[in-house]
């Protein structure tokens, strides 16, 4: 009898993907119904004007349905039906993990219910453990799982890793000064603290992998360190260009490199969630309250 996946650490990560995908198909659908829908030419005419739909189906039926309308009901289906596609896939994952794509992605490495039994038993006791985004990485396999996206990666798999700042935080920040949902002082803290990302080089598949951690980025990247001294850790301009010129010359003869700066985590990364938590709590002293 199959394992009850329900009540397994995979299980409840992938349902909280799924929530997520509910979420973004639901939002998605949301917006394209608001732009369909909603009579924004009547704001900006004296006799108002019917909703795109409507003008749509008109022209559709009075045979004026030119190529421009044929152009912007293709950039509408594509989304609108994104939008559907995900709500659906989302709620069966919910239902049942085992119909979600991250569970049908294990078949490429082996047998998906063996992988399974193996990962949990270990993520009983997980060498790092963290729940938002939620990261358990045990002695063979590292899961990560942040919003819609989710991996579960055999550590044998992984040749290289480190870390990378990324600059969701700027553009969101930036987006919602504009929108009026938070100040300038706000903004400059949601740009200060940057998302964290463990960039992952995998050996089967030749490409690398970026994984949303934020703070579980010095854990992950010490526990490479710690337990896996055949994975090369930390970023060089060395060790890049050797990736990007030959993937499988570079699986072949990957060693930790002996010099300290090659393998350790960068300035920028190591401690920033750290210096992060002392900022924030002398936020004021960044900006004005006039702001």
């Amino acid at each position: 009898m199959a394992t009850p996946i329900s009540r397994t650490t995979f299980g409840a990560a992938v349902r909280r993907r799924s929530g997520s995908v509910i979420k973004f198909g639901f939002w998605t659908s949301v917006i394209v119904l608001a732009v369909l829908l909603g009579p924004w030419e009547a704001l900006f005419e004296e006799n108002g004007a019917p909703p795109l739909l409507i003008k749509g189906m008109d022209a559709f039926s009075e045979g004026r349905f030119s190529a421009g309308w044929w152009v912007v009901s293709i950039l509408f289906l594509i989304p609108a039906f994104c939008g559907v596609y995900m709500l659906l896939r989302g709620v069966t994952g919910l239902i049942n993990p085992r119909s979600s794509s991250v569970y049908r992605l294990l078949g490429e490495i082996g047998d998906p219910e063996a992988i399974l039994g193996h990962f949990e038993a270990e993520a009983a006791t997980p060498l790092v453990s963290n729940d938002k985004p939620r990261v358990v990485a045990t002695p063979g396999w590292l899961m990560v799982q942040d919003s819609i996206n989710m991996s579960l990666i055999p550590t044998e798999d992984i040749v290289w890793v480190h870390g990378a700042e990324d600059q969701t935080g700027d553009v969101v920040g930036g987006v919602f000064k504009m929108a009026g949902v938070i100040n300038a002082r706000q903004q400059r803290l949601n740009a200060l603290l940057k998302d964290m990302d463990l960039v992952v080089y995998r050996k089967s598949t030749k490409d690398s992998l970026k994984l949303t951690v934020n703070n579980a980025i010095n854990p992950l990247l010490q526990y490479f360190l710690t337990f896996h001294p055949g994975v090369i850790v930390g970023h060089s301009s060395a060790l890049q260009s050797a990736w990007e010129s030959d993937p499988a010359h570079f699986i072949a003869t990957a060693v930790r490199p002996a010099e300290a700066a090659a393998v350790a985590p960068s300035d920028d990364v190591a401690g920033i969630f750290e210096t992060m938590e002392q900022v924030m709590s002398v936020g004021e002293t960044l900006g004005s309250k006039e702001d």
